[in-house]
């Protein structure tokens, strides 16, 4: 029998064994994230949602707000995903709903398409269970709730399925003796468990604060205390019979975030875009220097002259229409940016994230 043991990761977690499934193709980028409803019967305190998010019944498809199934399809396309992570809220409080979109990729992208699901012991019942194994789900995930240990023995109704089964939840610091109960209680009933690292939010920092805890640094969101809990579990867990997984702040932020972001950019640049290591798109803008005081239309005539006239002098552009803008490439404008400003045009180079929204991330003035 191989020695359990603890081993760092290469992007910044600790794994006993392997990663679970899901958590392969999360940290390549290949997971979409499908948010399918803010609604849920828990009211967790710690919970990081957005007031935009949080107890709406709203659909986002990685960051694409949206209920289409089209609109489903062509970002698992753009984003090259080879699975997706399906979240809220509670995904069993609408669970038609959910049944619908796991059905919905398994007929589009195949049996091989992983889908894993986050939910609570709540709303599960065997007829709920029985519906997302019919659909084709891969793997279920729980976050149990302490204060309510007598929900535990819904695991029992779970093992029913042939999945992949685990327990993922936040390392909170005053939490190690109901962590530990849960996990003596699981043996040999789930396949993995996830820690995530404790992190604030714009939504829980009040209540955080209030309950004293604070950020480990200046820089990051996760709460002190929280690694050093997870370093525990993980020893504790070296003889139990499941994969143990403990995810950092930072592997969301800089590995999972940013490769999901490459791969989506890659399929979405022009040639007039540079892929930076974060993911995002560096591009050559041009905006017309008086553009705030002209209509849409009186924008869009004016940028299709400017553009016609700058072409006719070997500036290669693009017109968006949909942000009133030119785009060149970044190097030609910083190259012509001395005469582009003569000529009351105003030279910019941004940094977009490639999303749907394209959201601006830094913006230098030339």
């Amino acid at each position: 029998m191989v020695k359990r043991e603890i081993k760092q990761t290469k992007f910044y977690s600790k794994i006993i064994d392997e990663l679970p499934e899901g958590c392969k193709y999360c940290v390549k980028g290949e997971k979409l994230v499908l948010y399918i409803t803010g609604i849920c019967p828990r009211q967790c305190w710690y919970c990081p949602l957005s007031e935009r998010r949080k107890d709406k019944d709203i659909i986002f498809i990685n960051e694409w707000k949206t209920n289409s199934l089209e609109d489903l399809k062509k970002e698992v396309i753009l984003g090259q995903s080879k699975g997706a992570g399906i979240t809220g809220g509670d995904p069993l409080s609408k669970i038609e709903r959910t049944v619908k979109y796991i059905k919905f990729l398994k007929n589009e992208f195949g049996k091989q398409f992983h889908i894993h699901l986050y939910t609570s012991f709540v709303l599960v019942t065997d007829e709920n269970l029985k519906q997302l194994y019919n659909a084709g789900l891969d793997e279920i995930r729980f976050h149990p709730d302490y204060a309510k240990p007598e929900q535990f023995k819904k695991i029992k109704l779970v093992n029913k399925y042939d999945w992949d089964i685990g327990i993922e939840i936040p390392v909170i610091p005053n939490e190690k003796k109901q962590i530990l109960n849960m996990i003596d209680y699981m043996e040999n009933k789930i396949n993995f468990l996830n820690l995530n690292e404790f992190e604030i939010s714009d939504s829980n920092s009040k209540e955080m604060y209030n309950q004293g805890y604070k950020e480990k640094t200046d820089i990051s969101h996760g709460i002190s205390g929280s690694e050093k809990l997870a370093d525990e579990i993980l020893t504790y867990c070296i003889n139990k019979t499941f994969k143990v997984h403990y995810c950092t702040s930072k592997l969301k932020d800089r590995v999972q975030m940013q490769n999901r972001f490459k791969l989506r950019a890659e399929s979405i640049a022009t040639k007039y875009d540079i892929i930076t290591d974060e993911g995002l798109l560096l591009k050559g803008i041009i905006y017309l220097k008086d553009q705030d005081k002209l209509t849409k239309q009186e924008t869009l005539n004016k940028l299709k002259q400017t553009k016609q006239n700058l072409e006719y002098e070997g500036l290669e552009l693009e017109l968006d229409v949909n942000k009133l803008r030119l785009i060149s490439y970044p190097e030609h404008v910083q190259q012509f940016a001395e005469t582009l400003k003569q000529l009351n045009l105003i030279p910019v180079i941004i940094e977009e994230d490639p999303t749907v929204e394209a959201f601006e991330v830094n913006r230098d003035f030339l």
